[in-house]
């Protein structure tokens, strides 16, 4: 492979992007394969003759992509299919990743009891401060941390929950042990950089991209539930209806 040129930079494309196309362009035939691991910054530097922090732009922008993900101490690695997720149908996490053909493998990291902020008090329509159960997990797909949950629920609407261990999937232990059944009424989706105890539970840098999702989910007209989701950016992708698979062509 012959250096980028920054006579053609300063004519056509920044230098990054140049760069970029060069590593899409190999990830794209397959020369790096899904799950392979990418040239250090210093080795795609000296190869391509250019800084390292150019690469590092480079790289950066094929991650926000979903091209690639950094794992930590160890370097950038080629991202598999996202996992498809349809919210009119939705499916637990850990039915989702076996059901696409994963290895699925859940890590509860326990329960808290907490008080409703305003924002969650306005989503479950309670008074700010009201009492709350906090279940907490991660998804890992294929040995990899791709998703951090939050899981709220209304303290006083299931009586005798604090009795019993928490099982996942949730939905069908509160059905269960509980007789309830809840449903979705609301779903929201943004993209965000992962901050704090997310990025702690996925074990991955401050600044990640990422999907923040919120479900509000009710029972007898009253919301019970309300599921706060981060995912790793490159390791979702929000389907609804008939769109085809690419990666199935």
């Amino acid at each position: 492979m012959h250096p980028v040129s920054p006579e053609r930079e300063a004519r056509e494309v920044p230098l990054f992007l140049q760069i970029r196309e060069i590593l899409a362009q190999r990830i794209g035939s397959g020369t790096i394969g899904i799950g392979g691991r990418l040239p250090s910054e210093r080795e795609l530097a000296a190869e391509l003759g250019t800084a390292r922090m150019t690469v590092r732009e480079a790289l950066r922008m094929l991650e926000g992509e979903g091209l690639i993900y950094r794992a930590e101490r160890r370097g950038y690695f080629v991202s598999p299919a996202r996992l498809r997720y349809d919210p009119t149908r939705h499916v637990n996490v850990m039915r989702l990743i076996p059901s696409q053909g994963h290895v699925a493998e859940g890590i509860y990291l326990g329960r808290q009891l907490t008080r409703a902020t305003g924002s969650l008090a306005l989503m479950f329509g309670c008074q700010e401060g009201a009492p709350l159960i906090l279940e907490r997990s991660v998804a890992v797909m294929n040995g990899r941390r791709i998703e951090y949950g939050e899981h709220f629920l209304l303290e006083e609407a299931i009586p005798g929950y604090l009795d019993f261990p928490y099982e996942s999937p949730l939905t069908q232990t509160l059905e269960r042990r509980h007789g309830i059944r809840t449903k979705m009424i609301g779903f929201r989706t943004r993209p965000t950089n992962l901050f704090g105890i997310p990025t702690e539970a996925l074990e991955v840098r401050a600044g990640s991209p990422g999907l923040y999702i919120t479900r509000i989910k009710q029972h007898g007209g009253r919301v019970i539930e309300v599921d706060r989701e981060y995912w790793l950016s490159d390791a979702l992708e929000i389907v609804v209806g008939q769109f085809p698979n690419p990666h199935e062509a």
